[in-house]
């Protein structure tokens, strides 16, 4: 047998009560509120900032506009 102290403490009852178990990211993010505002605009930049890095633009207007990659180097003639 193993010397070591068990990890469970025993219930009212004497019957041992399960291990404790982690937050799931799930009841995390059930549990989240709505960000803020200007968490929201914070979002929005680095979202703004990460589609610049990538080289997506948009083509149109607002309401009819679509994304789009420039061709990449390697495909064009």
């Amino acid at each position: 047998m193993s010397s070591r102290p068990s990890l469970h403490r025993p219930s009212p009852t004497g019957a041992a009560a399960p291990p404790a178990v982690a937050p799931s990211p799930l009841s995390e993010y059930l549990v989240a509120k709505e960000p803020g505002r200007r968490e929201r605009a914070e979002n929005w930049r680095v979202a703004i900032g990460l589609q610049k890095v990538d080289g997506l633009r948009r083509i149109g207007s607002r309401k009819t506009g679509r994304w789009e990659f420039p061709p990449h180097p390697a495909t064009t003639p």
